[in-house]
């Protein structure tokens, strides 16, 4: 198949070549002879129970909705199968039930966060002599922040928002090849040029290649943000309201990542901006500053999305 894959011309063609439905024949004279069903499409607790199989099923820990969906999104393109939980509780909770063959982890996550969740993987390693790959997603991608997500026991560490081309790399440098398919070729497609500096609320570009150009698929990502968006810059405007320089910072940095990774690069670049300045110590009048530019871009992500026509 030809890139952009549309989504029914690439679920026929899955279901053809794994036997489970027949391609159109030339209508026949006469009435259609009796044919046997075609055999139902597998669930999704049986899609990563062959994936498990094969040791090839990935382990997400991601808190972030938005976050969540592109990551599924970007692994499903890639032709791999993964279990998303949220937060490292629940993916602890899920790792003794099932064998992964890696562990893709956000950093920043509440009660067990990536650096807590890791550490009690490698304790548990000791004892078995088990080694499972684990690589952090984050936005703080500093070389010294790289060396301290190294030094806490993870494998590798990739920016957010993900390159699809990086993260194809690294899924290929750590789970074993594809029984079904060792020799397929690598992805070769590119993500768009790097923005003018003078952007739109949402940059739909990016949401074209995230999404195959898929409009639809676009406008559930968006919806989905809208609402999630505007609940986290609530709770940034209010923490600020109360002086509360984790909650901002947490807020802004939550925000910063699902705003890019639903092409809201504005949006994003102003969390980023809230962020550093309160882990800066920036003076008040700064922080409150950046927080009503934050609403802004919130607000200007909404009359966006609200303006833009129907698929």
């Amino acid at each position: 198949m030809s890139r952009p894959v549309r989504r029914t011309p690439l679920v026929r063609a899955v279901a053809e070549a794994a036997g489970r439905t027949v391609p159109d024949a030339p209508p026949a004279a006469g009435p259609p002879p009796d044919a046997p069903c075609a055999p139902a499409p597998l669930s999704p607790e049986r899609v990563i129970a062959e994936a498990e199989a094969r040791g090839r099923l990935i382990l997400v820990a991601e808190d972030n909705a938005i976050n969540r969906k592109v990551l599924q999104m970007q692994l499903t393109s890639l032709g791999h199968t993964a279990e998303l939980t949220n937060g490292g509780a629940e993916a602890l909770a899920a790792l003794g039930r099932r064998r992964y063959a890696l562990l893709l982890t956000d950093i920043q996550m509440p009660e067990v966060d990536g650096f807590e969740l890791t550490r009690r993987i490698r304790a548990a390693e000791r004892a078995t002599g088990a080694h499972l790959p684990i690589v952090a997603l984050t936005a703080n991608a500093a070389p010294a922040d790289i060396e301290s997500y190294r030094a806490a026991g993870m494998d590798e560490a990739l920016s957010k928002p993900l390159d699809l081309m990086k993260l194809d790399a690294a899924l290929s440098r750590f789970l074993p090849p594809s029984v079904s398919d060792p020799a397929a070729p690598r992805l070769s497609s590119q993500p768009p040029e790097n923005p003018p500096m003078d952007l739109p609320p949402v940059n739909a570009d990016v949401l074209r290649w995230l999404c195959d150009d898929d409009r639809a698929l676009m406008d559930e990502l968006l919806n989905d943000f809208v609402g999630i968006g505007r609940h986290i810059t609530d709770e940034v405007v209010a923490a600020v309201a109360a002086r509360n320089g984790t909650a901002i910072r947490a807020g802004a940095h939550n925000l910063k990542g699902c705003a890019r990774n639903a092409g809201a690069t504005p949006l994003g670049d102003a969390a980023q901006a809230l962020e550093q300045a309160v882990m800066q110590d920036a003076p008040w009048e700064r922080v409150t500053g950046l927080a009503a530019t934050l609403e802004q871009a919130m607000r200007e992500v909404e009359r966006f999305i609200a303006a833009a026509p129907p698929s």
